[in-house]
Formats: structure tokens, C-alpha cells, sequence
């Protein structure tokens, strides 16, 4: 893949909370998804799991997967940058078959924005947002010191009760394709981790 960092402008996020909450529920659907007999676990980092969801959507539709991997990347803002014109080049030059809804929401969720805290101003996605979130709202439910993490059980429980019963059967192929698509990835990553971070 190309590495050149492209700059862009700030995205502002306008979505209804409809969308903001469909979205949300889809990135824990999908990782539900890829979660198997042999590995239930994630990375604690939000680049990780960004460039496994691309690889895996990108997979999934054919594409041509596994051309990014986040520590190859020479900065946050360069890996965003890149792993969205990955996946949008992809999911444009495939007649994917993807549900239009989660066609949308996976590229809302992975275009990048420049947010503003009290660190300055920085690179992120939505999908980052969902991941870390604030307090205990985030996907993530342990320290970024910790090399994995896995989903709850009241996000399973919830998932099964209340998101996958609304669904088309085309959205819930579309999540579980996606899903079993990644494992490979998050299991290279996860291995690439270990042998990497020593917290």
C-alpha cells in the first residue's frame, strides 16, 4: 500500500442517534461475529481493530485483503488516512452485495475527523469513539494498558435480544461474513502484540 499521509479536513459528525446507535451496535455485532471456539479476544488498541474490520470487509467482498497492517503505518494519522482509502477504493471498484445500510454505516464509522480535547487536536473515526468511549460507554471495557480484552456478556445478551432481531437477513450475513473474515487478522495482530508490548 501507498504510505503517503494524505491530509484532511475536519469531518463533522452529523448522524441521527438512530444511525449513531446502528452503528455502534453493528462494529459489536461484527466482532461478536468473529469471535471463535479457539479465540474470543481483541486488541485493546483501536488501530488494530480499525485495520481488521478494513481487511476484513475487504475480504468479504472479494477485494483484494490483507494489503494494511496498523503497525506498518508511520503515524495514526497516515494509518486512518490510508485505511480509509483502502476500504472506500475497495468497496467502489466491487459490486459487493453489501446491504446498503451497512454499507453506509461501516464507511461512516471508519472516515476520519480531527477531533479537539485537552491534548490538541488529533486524527480519529468514529469506530475509535465506539471502541474507547467515554467513562464506561465504550466497546472496550479495560485499560489501553492491557494487551486484550473481551466483549461482556450483557453486550452479547443485549446484541441477541435486541439488534440481531431487526435485522434483514442481508445485514445478518453481511455481519457474520465480516466477522469470520477478521478472525485471521485479529489473530495475526494479537500475535504481533504479544511478541511486541510488554505491559
Amino acid at each position: 500500500m501507498n504510505k503517503k499521509c494524505i491530509q484532511k479536513e475536519k469531518f463533522p459528525f452529523e448522524c441521527s442517534l438512530q444511525e449513531y446507535t446502528y452503528r455502534k451496535n453493528l462494529l459489536k455485532a461484527i466482532l461478536l461475529s468473529s469471535v471463535s471456539e479457539k479465540n474470543c479476544k481483541f486488541p485493546t488498541i483501536e488501530g488494530f481493530i480499525l485495520c481488521e474490520l478494513v481487511n476484513g470487509v475487504i475480504e468479504y467482498i472479494g477485494g483484494n485483503a490483507g494489503l494494511a497492517s496498523y503497525q506498518s503505518f508511520p503515524s495514526r494519522e497516515c494509518a486512518l488516512d490510508e485505511l480509509y482509502t483502502y476500504l472506500r477504493q475497495e468497496i467502489d471498484n466491487k459490486e459487493t452485495g453489501l446491504a446498503p445500510k451497512v454499507k453506509e454505516a461501516l464507511l461512516s464509522m471508519c472516515e476520519p475527523y480531527w477531533a479537539s480535547d485537552w491534548d490538541g487536536s488529533h486524527a480519529n473515526t468514529q469506530l475509535y469513539d465506539f471502541i474507547c468511549g467515554v467513562g464506561d460507554r465504550g466497546i472496550r471495557k479495560v485499560s489501553r494498558m492491557e494487551e486484550t480484552f473481551t466483549l461482556s456478556q450483557g453486550i452479547t445478551i443485549k446484541l441477541e435480544k435486541e439488534f440481531f432481531p431487526k435485522l434483514s437477513g442481508q445485514e445478518k450475513k453481511d455481519i457474520q461474513g465480516i466477522g469470520k473474515a477478521m478472525r485471521k487478522y485479529i489473530d495475526k495482530d494479537l500475535e504481533y502484540i504479544a511478541h511486541t508490548y510488554y505491559w
